[in-house]
């Protein structure tokens, strides 16, 4: 027996473990029995191969396989724990060494690879792990996972500038639900809320059982103040119908202590504290509620829900219209802007804009909007008839509406009921309501196709470019609150005299809106197309509108 056949027999005899040899380069130069029944392959198909095609593609894009031998060469071994991949494509996790082979003068001659099948262990390993890291009761993560995945959130958060939100909670009078139902029946209530809770929470949310009757839940991305509180009015809702427990019915509130990272702190443990502090002022103040730790965070909080059961309670009879005219230079009108009111009393001083907001979050805004466009084109075709057969309706929607499917349809339909002319039809979008997505585009595409006029109101240029908007609006609109100064600042003059040249050059007519003054008329009214704003009118009821128009001496110009 030669040299070569004796060291062949002798590292095929250890079966259960894969002994390969490689050149300096990788490429597989020996390869035992064990190698064989472990990866598939024989020696007749990898020899002469490189030994990277045992690993996984992934790895093999980050220049493991390299690396390994890198490792070996310079601290004289190296570790390979980790998922290789078989011949037939399957995958198993190795426990192994590699060594680097040099000669009697010290050349590198190549690599030697020990390994062997560890996935058994490997999942057994991982499955104690689970257990260590879970709630035997529930399944959810118990503390110790729950403060791992808090310090893995905090690290994010410092890199990425986004807040996270922490709930504690207790459940109310548990003792004396465990007391009636014993230990079992307690145990079962307990999954039941588990349930629940995990019911409500997103993907990316994490809620875990801390012990006893307390969670806890983790709310990542809390960039917008108010999501702590809307999840813990969920919690709230979804705990308010009874449990069934073996036959009993059995009911429980939840109290809830919420703070926030990092506007409360940046330490974690003083971050939970926060949130205990919280939960232990609602328990003290009657329980079944939720509380923020910061006190102007929970006023927001606690304000916003006050808003949602207030709307809730108002009914169309509230929601009224006011129209406002438009005029070009010589002060002719060209049409009137239909502005949505409220006068209920919790509302009456509220801007519009967040009644609409609020709306649309509670899901109100369409019904509102429809019964809204439907008044006003009954009201504007009716002063068509009376004697302004071209007057133009300007109405207001927000990125809520455009999103909705169908808009410019429901626009179509509700136009033809009222006989009102749909190429009198404005469309208004504030620029910032503009995010440039495939979506917006396609909703905006459907409000041109209908024959309906897009005007973008509020332009400011901060959202979208005017090359992009003379592509998809008729017309822009421009606040004269953008521009303080007109018209004795003579630099803010020049810039929105260049804006709206500009603006005519891409093909887009200008509104200038917000003109409260003799001297910024005289200022705009040679520069734009139309003019908006007190010093023409402020907006007046369907009355003193119809008043308003008869006092008009000369008819509509175009």
């Amino acid at each position: 027996m030669n040299g070569r056949e004796l060291l062949q027999a002798i590292i095929d005899s250890p079966t259960s473990h894969a002994i390969m040899f490689t050149d300096v380069d990788g490429v597989i130069q020996l390869w035992n029995s064990g190698a064989e029944r472990i990866f598939g392959y024989g020696d007749a198909e990898i020899v002469g191969k490189p030994a990277e095609v045992l690993f996984l593609p992934e790895e093999r894009e980050m220049g493991v396989p390299k690396t390994e031998m890198e490792d070996a060469r310079m601290q004289g071994c190296a570790g390979d724990f980790r998922w290789h991949v078989r011949k037939d494509g399957s995958q198993f996790w190795a426990d192994g060494m590699i060594y680097p082979v040099r000669s009697r003068a010290g050349d590198l001659m190549g690599f030697v690879k020990i390994l062997r099948d560890a996935t058994e262990q490997k999942l057994m390993e991982e499955q104690i792990s689970r257990l260590a890291l879970a709630d035997a009761l529930t399944g959810m993560p118990n503390r110790a996972e729950f403060m791992q995945r808090l310090q893995e959130a905090a690290a994010l958060s410092e890199r990425n500038g986004h807040s996270f939100f922490v709930l504690l909670m207790d459940l109310d009078h548990f003792k004396s639900i465990n007391d009636r139902l014993g230990h079992l029946g307690g145990d079962e209530l307990l999954k039941q809320v588990a349930s629940r809770m995990e019911s409500v929470v997103r993907e990316t949310d994490v809620v875990a059982r801390l012990g006893g009757d307390e969670f806890a839940m983790l709310v990542l991305d809390g960039d917008g103040q108010q999501l702590g509180g809307d999840i813990a009015e969920k919690i709230l809702a979804a705990m308010a119908a009874p449990f069934q427990i073996d036959g009993h019915e059995a009911r429980t509130g939840v109290s809830i202590g919420i703070s926030v990272f990092p506007d409360d702190t940046r330490d974690i443990e003083q971050l939970l504290r926060n949130a205990d502090a919280a939960l232990y002022k609602v328990k003290s103040e009657g329980r079944q509620g939720y509380q923020y730790f910061t006190e102007i965070m929970d006023f927001r909080a606690h304000q916003r829900s006050r808003e949602i059961t207030m709307l809730s309670r108002v009914s169309p009879r509230h929601f009224y219209l006011l129209y406002q005219p438009m005029v070009d230079g010589q002060g002719q009108v060209l049409g009137v802007e239909a502005l949505l009111r409220c006068s209920h009393p919790f509302f009456a001083s509220y801007p519009i804009e967040r009644l609409v907001g609020l709306a649309a979050e509670t899901g109100r805004l369409r019904g509102i909007g429809v019964r809204s466009v439907a008044k006003a084109c009954h009201q504007v075709s009716k002063w068509q008839r009376e004697g302004w057969p071209r007057l133009h309706l300007v109405m207001n929607f927000c990125r809520v509406e455009l999103a909705s499917t169908g808009l410019a349809a429901r626009i179509a339909r509700t136009a033809e009921r009222a006989a009102f002319p749909l190429e009198c039809f404005e469309a208004d979008l504030a620029e910032d309501q503009l995010h440039g997505g495939t979506h917006d585009d396609h909703a905006l595409r459907e409000i041109r196709e209908a024959g309906i006029k897009l005007t973008i109101d509020d332009y400011s240029g901060a959202h979208a470019s005017l090359l992009r908007l003379s592509t998809m609006a008729r017309r822009i609109k421009i606040d004269l609150k953008f521009f303080p100064g007109i018209p004795t600042d003579p630099h803010t003059c020049k810039v929105l005299t260049t804006v709206i040249q500009l603006a005519h050059v891409l093909g887009l007519q200008v509104v200038v809106e917000r003109v409260q003054t003799a001297a910024e008329a005289e200022f705009v009214r040679d520069r734009c197309d139309a003019m908006q704003g007190f010093y023409y009118a402020e907006p007046m009821t369907v009355a003193e509108m119809t008043g308003w128009l008869a006092s008009k001496k000369t008819g509509l110009v175009a």
